[in-house]
């Protein structure tokens, strides 16, 4: 398909599948997708393995340590929507490394 005249591709399959996409896209959006998933870390990797090179991620989520508001872990308790609920340390790391 095309966005704004420009091509685009549209995946399929979850973030710790993303394999065999190195440094295939110019940009990923992801919008509140980590606290879904099984495996974070594999994500963040794979998403960062899969842009070129000066590649563009437009990323949002959620950290479970906010101090601005974002609801408390405990609200999330035995929910299967929320199966990790992750730090703003994790975030911090992946952006800074």
């Amino acid at each position: 398909g095309k966005l704004l005249g420009k091509p685009i591709t549209l995946l399929p399959i979850g973030g710790e599948d993303l394999l065999g996409h190195d440094h295939e896209f110019d940009t990923v959006i992801s919008i509140n997708v980590l606290d879904h998933v099984q495996d974070a870390l594999r994500v963040l990797q794979n998403t960062y393995n899969s842009l070129k090179p000066g590649g563009v991620l437009i990323w949002h989520d959620r950290w479970f340590d906010s101090p601005l508001g974002c609801r408390s872990s405990k609200d999330y308790m035995g929910t299967t929507l929320h199966p990790i609920r992750p730090k703003f340390a994790v975030f911090s790391h992946f952006l800074t490394h």
